[in-house]
Parts: structure tokens; sequence; C-alpha cells
């Protein structure tokens, strides 16, 4: 596919959303092949300022909103409707709490497709269980994040909220927090589904894999430092990670 810049990309069911930069959010079928077909372009629908139609990275966390990042505007979340052939997408408001890259916002909804925000005054909960509006909830002021921390879904639908070698658990929803553990590594957590989470340390350029089996006693499985390229957010495939980082190209686990 010839296409001059993409910031980031979503795969949701049989879609593909890649972020074009100053062209906005391509949308994609993919068929067997595979093919991928461009299905909508979605530009115009993306904020009432047409100063802020840009898009750095994209996620979409339930079937019903799709997240634009804008880098230093924040986070755009966009309702999806129409047709599997003819999508639609509907404007629903934006928010930031940061310099807003694609590390402080959880790529999952927890239960109630309620969705956790890490930023610098606390834990923001965001409602996508309507596609009329995407309401925020007040935060959590005592779990504050920082550049190199961040939160993810985590099981039994909870959020998994990491800060300064800290981890914590919140109930969705919730302004309580249920656990907490020294885990004694920092960095964005992604969760593998199961048991386990990647931090990786942008700053630092380190990452970690930490088996969460038993909350309360971590098992920090390896780390890797001294890396020449900077780590960002990994996912899991089959149980094994991958992790972008910068200059040294893409780390899969053996």
């Amino acid at each position: 596919m010839e296409i001059p810049f993409v910031g980031g990309v979503a795969i949701r069911g049989d879609r593909l959303y890649a972020s074009l930069g100053h062209d906005g959010i391509g949308v994609f079928q993919i068929s067997e092949g595979p093919v991928l077909t461009r299905i909508a372009t979605i530009k115009e629908e993306l904020s009432p300022d047409e100063t802020q139609r840009y898009s750095c990275w994209v996620s979409v966390p339930n079937d019903k909103y799709l997240v634009n990042g804008v880098r230093y505007s924040g986070y755009q979340f966009l309702a999806m409707g129409g047709t599997e052939s003819s999508p639609s997408f509907t404007y629903n408001g934006s928010k930031s709490r940061n310099i807003n890259y694609n590390k402080y916002i959880s790529e999952e909804v927890c239960s109630g497709d309620l969705l956790p925000y890490a930023t610098r005054d606390g834990l923001y909960w965001i409602d996508l269980s309507s596609t009329s509006s995407a309401p925020v909830s007040d935060i959590i002021a005592d779990i504050k994040s920082s550049i190199t921390c961040g939160v993810t879904n985590f099981k039994d639908g909870k959020a998994l909220i990491t800060a300064d070698g800290n981890f914590y658990l919140v109930d969705s929803g919730s302004s309580v927090i249920s656990q907490s553990v020294n885990a004694g590594v920092s960095g964005v957590p992604r969760w593998d589904g199961n048991n386990t989470v990647i931090l990786t340390n942008l700053l630092g350029r380190h990452f970690s894999k930490v088996d969460l089996s038993n909350f309360s006693s971590p098992s920090v499985k390896y780390t890797e430092s001294d890396l020449s390229g900077n780590p960002e957010p990994g996912i899991f495939l089959d149980g094994k990670a991958i992790i972008p980082c910068g200059y040294q190209g893409l780390l899969i686990e053996k």
C-alpha cells in the first residue's frame, strides 16, 4: 500500500484503522489474501476545530467507539455506526490531561464499557457504553501517573495502573484501590489476556515481563535494559511480546 505516513494502526473484527497524519484515519476492510479495501476516510468528523483534524495514533477499545490520538491535544472519541460497507463516525468529545501520545489510555475497555485513562492528576473513567455521548468521571486523585507509567485493562474487568514501581488494581468505575503491590519495575503496562503484563519504559530504555498469577507476589520474568531505541507500549501475540522500539526496530520475543 502506498501511504506516505502511518502513525499507528488498530484492528477490530475485519477492519483495519490506520492513522494517516494530516490525512486523518483510513478505514480498511480486511478480506482473504489478505486484501485491504479502503471503505472510509475519517477527517472532517475528527474535531469541530479543523486545526485538530490530525491522527497520530488510533485505538478501537470496544465495538462502539474509535479513539483518535492527536498527540498535543489529547484523545478524540468517535461513535461508530453505519453499515459494514459504509461505516459512519460521530465526534462525541475529547479529553486531554497529558502530553498524549498512545501511552496513557487503555487500548481496551474494562467492565461496563468503561475506559481507564491515567493522567498526572489521577485516573479517569470514560464511559463508552452509549454512542450518544462519552462522559468522563471524576478522578482518583491518589494514583498520579507520569510519562513512564500508564494503565491497561486487566483480569475480571479491572484496571491495572502502574506508578513509580507500584501496581494498583481498581474495579471498573471505582474510586477505590482494591489491591496494590510494589513490583520493583516501572513502565507502561499491556496485558496478555491471562496473567502476564509487559512494561515498557520509553525514557529509561528498558522493558520488563511480569507474571501476575499471584498479584500480591509479582514475578519479574525478565528485564531488558540499555536498549538503543525507545520502547513503545507492546502487544502480545500467542503469548509472546512484540515491542516497537524506535530506531532499534521491532522486538519480538522468541
